[in-house]
């Protein structure tokens, strides 16, 4: 894997063996990883279940999540030991004095997931829009 730029694209979770499918296609053109999402088709165990072993049939590759529409800190208790977490949002609020949210995932991820690589959507579609970038990026 390349220490500049790495590409993982997204699988959107049928089942297990569609996305098992599509992860061998991104083994085979060479990506780094890939995240699979569910879309509401499987359920929140069975996505996991896929990701885990899909994960120890290409150790070499990230593998990673989005539990679509899912909190962030209750979906750092189901990301288990792969590689990545995508979260459409991270609940950062810039308007607020005291945003102590994002903290506790980042508290949690640190201390249950050290290594795990936490992707938080900030005006993801759908959400309110950012009016103050920097200091939501703080």
């Amino acid at each position: 894997m390349s220490n500049d730029n790495i590409l993982v694209p997204v699988i959107h979770y049928q089942d297990e063996a569609q996305a098992t499918a599509q992860a061998a296609m991104c083994f085979v053109a060479g990506t780094d990883g890939f995240f699979l999402i569910n879309g509401g088709k499987g359920s929140r165990s069975s996505l996991l279940r896929t990701a885990l072993n899909l994960a120890e049939k290409y150790p070499k590759m990230l593998v990673g999540i989005n539990h679509l529409g899912k909190d962030p800190l209750d979906a750092l208790f189901h990301v288990a030991d792969l590689d990545m977490l995508w979260t459409d949002s991270a609940d950062i609020d810039e308007t607020e004095t005291n945003n102590r949210y994002p903290e506790q995932v980042m508290k949690v991820r640190k201390a249950f997931h050290p290594n795990l690589l936490y992707f938080g959507g900030t005006a993801f579609k759908y959400q309110r829009p950012v009016n103050d970038l920097e200091k939501a990026g703080q």
